[in-house]
């Protein structure tokens, strides 16, 4: 299952010398509490963009506050706030050596209202062949964070339209990934592309520290995410997801 880019993290910089022992820390009473009420149904099942999403990070940071846990440098609260972006299409156009190119053959990822290159922008070039897993091979292009012109072998036909799913959920950065369908390799090439950024919406981490003693600037990082799939298809009258194993346990182990 695809998780989304939101998690709870938590950073340590050096071991923590505990007054208690660590079978009074972490016990099944407080491991039962915490997974129990980030699993319960007015959680919704956590899924992003819900009220029950935003109910599970105060909870979360709650907790950091009664641990006593500090914020993250440069934050007044524990939530690390982003914004993300699902862009919507509104033109697109590409000319390949002279040939213009049909605009359902030309896939866009970027979050740029207005965007525009030729062969002189310095788009790095990639290729999917035959053979390959189409969608693994993009998601790594797609996660590279670099400006790439990547062309599609043609034998992907009837799945490259599926390539947009990567503009469901974008986080503002200034890379692009333009994948276009063609049997050959451009030389000469001008794309274009317009789409609508308005629906921007807010996500947040959840995130604390300990600082350390000795060593301030190492840390150790310990994440796990607090989103689910939140309510659907009803299963035997039940409807919401509760994600009790997934993440409440992860998210439960990490507060722990």
């Amino acid at each position: 299952m695809k998780k989304t880019l939101l998690s709870l993290l938590f950073c340590s910089a050096s071991t923590l010398a505990m007054t208690q022992s660590i079978d009074e820390i972490i016990n099944a009473q407080e491991v039962e509490r915490i997974e129990k009420t980030l699993s319960a149904d007015d959680m919704q099942g956590r899924k992003v963009y819900t009220p029950g999403l935003e109910k599970a990070a105060d909870f979360i940071a709650a907790e950091f506050k009664n641990i006593g846990l500090k914020t993250l440098n440069g934050l007044t609260t524990y939530r690390q706030e982003f914004l993300m972006l699902q862009p919507k299409l509104i033109s697109v156009a590409a000319t390949l050596d002279g040939q213009v190119l049909d605009p359902k053959n030309v896939i866009v990822v970027t979050t740029e209202a207005e965007f525009s290159i030729t062969q002189a922008s310095g788009y790095e070039l990639a290729f999917i062949p035959p053979g390959e897993n189409i969608f693994e091979v993009a998601y790594n292009l797609v996660s590279a964070r670099k400006n790439y012109l990547v062309r599609v072998d043609t034998s992907y036909t009837k799945r490259f339209g599926a390539l947009n799913n990567f503009k469901r959920n974008l986080m503002q950065n200034s890379k692009t990934v333009v994948f276009i369908l063609s049997p050959t390799a451009p030389t000469n090439y001008a794309i274009t592309a317009k789409h609508d950024i308005s629906n921007a919406k807010k996500l947040a981490n959840v995130t604390a520290m300990i600082p350390g003693k000795k060593k301030p600037n190492e840390i150790v990082i310990f994440s796990g995410h607090y989103d689910h799939l939140g309510i659907g298809k009803a299963v035997k009258s039940d409807s919401i997801y509760n994600g009790a194993n997934d993440d409440a346990a992860g998210t439960t182990a990490v507060i722990m």
